[in-house]
């Protein structure tokens, strides 16, 4: 349950359209929108909107659309609310939220949702973007990418790299996702590491304490250690600490950040109770 835990964004049409015309004109939308890879599926950066759409094994919809909801705290302070969403004609779990600017302005906002197609497995789909008027083109993207799923937008795994430097992936470990800017490794439940490039240094802080709140609010019974000196590319820092379990079958997640060759970057290491010292796959990103 800890590594699971770890490892979880144009125009309208001019005319009126048929049935298969939004469908057709969200495919080409995506078509023009750069894609990567996540654990659970794609993420689409687009000329306006941002889109994902991914699948979740052993969470519900409700717990899905939460978790979403507080990964969008490192942009800003969100808000949500219910909203309606349908596709096959049924209905799923949905909600509309809001990322807004300190002034209280709003810089991002959309749609996301959740439904249960298999037996414990949750597809999720979201799309926002600075505008979610009606000329958004969200309404048929969510539509397209709630029928598709993320195996037609698939992504060719790339080998995982922290700032251009080659990381090693340790026998027994895979690559669940991997970018120019991010990538995650897991070790069976022994580990798992993740890294992200930021797009701002004031970004490091609040991206920490979001993924310490979906700890707390994802895995039972964890705690806030104390934090820790931590080197993060070689550059000093102090990493974050939280607590899952007790004694040989506890587990350790170090959340950290820092500026590296002038780069902001965020790194997650999670270790079993069982390691001794720093494991392999985060020994090359992380060090104490």
């Amino acid at each position: 349950m800890a590594i699971h835990a770890l490892l979880l964004l144009s125009a309208a049409l001019a005319a009126p359209a048929t049935a298969d015309e939004p469908t057709a004109a969200a495919a080409k939308l995506l078509g023009s929108c750069k894609r990567s890879a996540t654990s659970a599926g794609v993420r689409f950066a687009c000329d306006g909107f941002a889109a994902s759409v991914g699948e979740y094994p052993g969470l519900s919809p409700e717990e899905v659309l939460r978790i979403h909801a507080a990964s969008l705290k490192a942009l800003g302070e969100v808000s949500s609310q219910p909203a309606e969403f349908s596709s096959g004609g049924k209905p799923w779990s949905a909600i509309r939220f809001a990322v807004r600017r300190p002034d209280g302005s709003v810089a991002f906002e959309g749609r996301a949702a959740a439904r249960e197609l298999r037996a414990r497995t949750v597809r999720l789909v979201s799309c926002g973007g600075a505008d979610a008027g009606p000329r958004s083109p969200c309404g048929a993207v969510l539509a397209l990418l709630a029928e598709a799923g993320p195996a037609p937008y698939a992504v060719p795994k790339s080998a995982p790299s922290f700032l251009g430097r080659k990381v090693p992936v340790p026998s027994g470990c895979e690559v669940l996702d991997a970018s120019e800017t991010g990538f995650r490794i897991r070790c069976g439940d022994v580990a798992a590491l993740t890294f992200l490039q930021l797009q701002a240094p004031e970004h490091i802080e609040k991206l920490s304490a979001t993924v310490v709140d979906q700890l707390h609010q994802s895995v039972p019974g964890v705690k806030d250690g104390k934090p820790r000196p931590c080197r993060i590319g070689g550059v000093p820092t102090s990493c974050k600490v939280v607590i899952a379990g007790s004694g040989a079958g506890g587990s350790a997640f170090y959340i950290g950040g820092a500026v590296v060759h002038g780069v902001p970057v965020t790194v997650q290491c999670l270790q079993h109770a069982i390691v001794k010292g720093v494991h392999p796959v985060c020994a090359s990103v992380i060090t104490f």
